[in-house]
């Protein structure tokens, strides 16, 4: 809650919400422009007489400026043409432009309870209330709204209240009660309309803020999902994570009859070269070797992890015992590398890599292809270590 003790929603809703009124207001200004002027040439039309043509005249050309003028705000307002007008100077201009058309239609109804008979005076009436009627679709800007009706209300009282006949008092007076009357059934509609457009907003950017959290929270999930599979010293796929992607890469092999590759690496010496050095240095060992792994292994293809302490293990779906040798001996040449690039560092550590791949079938599983790795890593190790040794796997 909070500024001013004014709600969070209701704050942030209060520019929406003011545009969504004016824009109500814009969306039905060419039918009503259209409405007013149509019914304006009917009072002319009753009133056609040789002394009142010239007034008649300038009166209609005045209110068809006001209705072109009313129309190209309201594509304005609907392209946001000009771009980053507050809602309030929108506001301003549709209550200025409905003041336009009353003032317009309130003079010429002041002018004409002077000059016509009585059944002109009955077509004069039917064209108030006419737009008594279509100023209602303003009523969810009452400012606009009062602009609209209550000129042309006042000023046609005042023209009665000035006629020659004894029913001009009774007629301003039956007036000035209409216009209280639709003021009060004005008030109480655009309450209820402006209530429904609030409603509305805030229920949008209800869900808006929802919706931010769903998404966001979607990501922590994301994050927590990558960081509990993701080994946190050396920032590759830890045991369970490869685990896991051994066994869906297997199901889609055995399905597609594709070979898939694995290598095991292990660091040669690691628990002398960490005895001797300290855990920091051997952390940093690992983290050298890590992105070796991560240089060679192609992301999105091939799966590299911690597998162990100080082993590493490769996931190659798709390849044969020869692109597996391939990739291993690359990763073998590149920790070899990283002695004489980085001196000091490593202090000529080097790493055993076993391999295997297998075509699975129905009588294997990848436990087999991860045993065939390990023996050859073993056998590696058994040979003089820094080397990578392949093992033959039948399916």
């Amino acid at each position: 809650m909070t500024l001013a003790g004014i709600p969070d929603g209701v704050r942030e809703a209060a520019p929406a919400l003011l545009m969504a009124r004016i824009g109500s207001i814009f969306a039905s200004t060419p039918a009503a422009a259209t409405f007013s002027w149509l019914g304006a040439a009917v009072v002319a039309a009753a009133y056609w007489q040789e002394s009142v043509q010239a007034g008649l005249v300038l009166w209609l050309a005045a209110l068809a400026l006001i209705a072109g003028i009313r129309i190209a705000a309201a594509i304005a307002f609907r392209r946001g043409v000009p771009k980053h007008w507050p809602p309030a100077r929108w506001a301003a201009v549709v209550s200025i432009l409905n003041g336009l058309l009353g003032t317009a239609c309130g003079i010429a109804c002041y002018w004409l309870t002077d000059v016509g008979e009585q059944y002109q005076l009955v077509v004069l009436c039917c064209f108030v209330m006419a737009i008594a009627v279509g100023s209602f679709s303003s009523i969810a800007y009452w400012p606009a709204h009062a602009a609209m009706y209550v000129p042309i209300f006042v000023l046609i009282a005042a023209g009665f209240l000035r006629m020659a006949r004894p029913e001009g008092n009774y007629l301003a007076l039956g007036t000035m009660l209409l216009c209280g009357l639709v003021a009060y059934m004005a008030r109480s509609l655009g309450r209820s309309v402006v209530l429904s457009m609030r409603l509305s907003i805030e229920n949008q950017l209800l869900a808006d803020r929802l919706r931010g959290h769903l998404l966001a929270l979607e990501q922590a999930n994301l994050e927590l999902t990558e960081l509990s599979a993701t080994d946190p010293l050396t920032g590759l796929a830890n045991r369970r994570r490869l685990d896991a992607r051994l066994d869906v890469e297997w199901q889609r092999s055995l399905h597609s009859s594709r070979s898939i590759g694995l290598m095991i690496v292990d660091v040669d010496h690691f628990k002398a070269y960490n005895d001797r050095h300290g855990h920091t240095a051997g952390d940093d060992c690992l983290q050298l070797i890590s992105e070796v792994l991560r240089h060679n292994v192609r992301h999105g293809i091939g799966l590299a992890a911690r597998y162990a302490g100080d082993e590493f293990a490769v996931v190659l779906p798709g390849a044969d015992l020869a692109a597996t040798d391939v990739i291993a001996g690359r990763i073998r040449d590149g920790v070899v590398a990283l002695n004489t690039s980085i001196p000091g560092v490593l202090r000529e550590v080097t790493v055993s890599i076993g391999i295997a791949a297998i075509v699975p079938g129905f009588r294997s599983s990848a436990r087999d292809l991860v045993a065939a790795a390990d023996a050859a890593l073993y056998e590696a190790k058994r040979s003089g270590r820094n080397r990578v040794q392949t093992a033959k796997v039948t399916a």
